[in-house]
């Protein structure tokens, strides 16, 4: 599965084959006071992705985390320990500025929106913009094959628009798997499932 040279912008996103993790953004640390629940679905992630990571010969892991001054995440790490290419992939707030989502990004927890609060909210303009954004970002690298991790809201919505670009999506993962199913009552850091678009 090794990059393959091209001569056309089409080309180079052809043959790109993607592996998604979808997972709850808490998990994507490893503070220090860890529960033993939370201990173990982290550790779970740090197994999964270093599984994927030799399975599928990853080149490059990218990520949405809480942007470059945030905690190195478990992803972070392994790419550091496998001696990958790692990058951080969301947009940073002038960017969501330029693209004119900054304000709609904001409503995404606001307490005068009636909405729950404890809800997974999926923002239709906003979030297809980032994952837009995530992956011209992804493909200005050229490096196949990457593992993309990033909230289990963006999973499926991923997904589609890598293939829409015509590029390969060999696995879908949500981790917890829970997530996939809607069943998050038994995790306690998970939010209910996105409303969809």
């Amino acid at each position: 599965m090794a990059e393959t040279p091209s001569n056309s912008n089409e080309d180079e996103t052809t043959n790109r084959i993607y592996v998604i993790v979808g997972t709850c953004h808490p998990i994507q640390w490893r503070p220090k006071d860890l529960t033993p629940p939370e201990r173990e679905l982290i550790d779970g992630l740090d197994s999964l992705i270093r599984a994927l990571v030799s399975k599928y010969k990853i080149r490059l892991i990218a990520e949405e985390t809480l942007g470059p001054n945030s905690p190195p995440t478990v992803a972070h790490q392994i790419a550091k320990d496998e001696k990958i290419r790692y990058l951080e992939i969301d947009m940073l707030p002038h960017e969501a500025e330029k693209a004119g989502i900054l304000e709609e990004m904001g409503r995404r927890y606001d307490p005068s929106s009636g909405e729950n609060p404890n809800a997974e909210v999926r923002l239709c303009r906003a979030d297809d913009t980032r994952e837009n954004f995530w992956l011209d970002k992804i493909e200005g690298t050229k490096v196949t094959p990457v593992l993309v991790v990033c909230g289990w809201a963006h999973s499926g919505f991923l997904a589609k628009k890598v293939r829409a670009r015509h590029c390969v999506v060999t696995e879908d993962i949500y981790f917890p798997p829970c997530l996939r199913e809607g069943k998050i009552e038994r995790v306690a850091a998970v939010r209910p499932i996105a409303r969809g678009c």
